[in-house]
């Protein structure tokens, strides 16, 4: 493939400063140098195709005949474009599979008329299904026309953005390429020691590069998947390590929370040695206490719940014990001896 401007490694591939390509360079290309098998030239631009009230966007791509020759695409339903439609740039074109079911569904289109902005185009063709390219996206979904028609109806220039080469295989590649830069340097009138300005890349280029980004891509995903897990993992037993201390805070001793008796704060919840001593007696005074009956608790209480007494409490005063014996002794019957 040549483009013009020189080659970078950022998006986009090439420069925009230099003069375009044109369509006396890709004749050149194809006639003159004898490792190629066809040259051609290849416009695109997105646009919106409409049939009926159906309304699809899509690729548009000017071009010509050996365009099928140079990618290897044949055409699976109707013809490619005559000579005639190719010199005076009639409207006419041939879809891609994606474009042919998006319109028509499972219906033929062939003779069937289709507007691309203004323009009334016949389908005289649909091109056989490749599905996607290297890069991921679908080749179908493309519509061609001829380039003259594109560069007066759609462009408004004669410049060609593209051009595509098909190499023979008998001959290497990198002596294909040497004798196109030769010739476009030539064409160019670039003098010797100045740098290119346009760009010839190979389908191989592409696959390193591609190869190249996968790796990279690959290892960085490998690395951020690693430190989400060990950190997943540390809040996890945080977590899991606050949870059991809440529920039984016995356990926070144990299980490796320690007690700062110099300065009387516990280690795990930051409260002071009183604080918590004052939690657990409120807690027994008011009836949820864990203890077993007749323990008395730190307020110098009984729990009332393990005394049959739910939701009382009962401070054992020299008055109230016999207040409570007398109300638990068994009473008789009303006229029994």
């Amino acid at each position: 493939m040549i483009r013009p401007g020189q080659a970078r490694n950022g998006p986009g591939g090439t420069g925009s400063t230099a003069a375009p390509l044109t369509l006396k360079d890709v004749d050149a290309i194809d006639s003159q140098i004898s490792g190629v098998v066809v040259a051609t030239p290849s416009n695109s631009r997105m646009m919106t195709v409409i049939f009926g009230n159906t309304n699809y966007s899509t690729n548009i791509t000017g071009t010509d005949n050996r365009y099928l020759v140079a990618t290897d695409w044949p055409i699976a339903e109707g013809r490619e474009f005559y000579d005639s439609e190719l010199r005076s740039g009639t409207a006419a074109c041939i879809l891609g599979e994606t474009v042919r079911q998006e319109l028509f569904g499972s219906s033929s289109p062939l003779g069937e008329v289709i507007r691309i902005k203004q323009i009334s185009c016949r389908v005289i063709g649909v091109l056989d299904a490749k599905g996607a390219s290297s890069f991921g996206s679908d080749q179908d979904d493309l519509v061609l026309i001829p380039i003259r028609a594109f560069h007066r109806r759609v462009a408004g220039n004669q410049d060609v953005s593209m051009i595509y080469a098909s190499i023979r295989d008998s001959v290497s590649t990198d002596k294909a390429k040497a004798d196109i830069e030769r010739l476009m340097r030539e064409r160019r009138r670039i003098s010797p020691g100045e740098d290119d300005d346009f760009n010839v890349f190979d389908t191989e280029q592409i696959t390193s590069m591609l190869t190249g980004i996968t790796t990279v891509l690959t290892g960085l995903l490998s690395a951020v998947a690693a430190v989400s897990l060990l950190v997943g993992g540390h809040r996890h037993y945080e977590h899991h390590a606050r949870v059991r201390h809440r529920k039984n805070p016995r356990d926070r001793y144990s299980s490796g929370g320690r007690r700062d008796r110099t300065s009387g704060v516990d280690a795990v919840s930051g409260r002071s040695n009183r604080a918590l001593a004052d939690r657990r007696t409120h807690r027994h005074s008011t009836g949820s206490c864990s203890g077993v009956g007749g323990r008395k608790c730190p307020c110098r209480a009984v729990c009332a719940r393990h005394h049959g007494h739910p939701g009382r409490l009962w401070v054992f005063s020299a008055r109230w014990r016999l207040v409570w014996l007398f109300s638990r002794a068994p009473r008789r019957p009303h006229g029994s001896d």
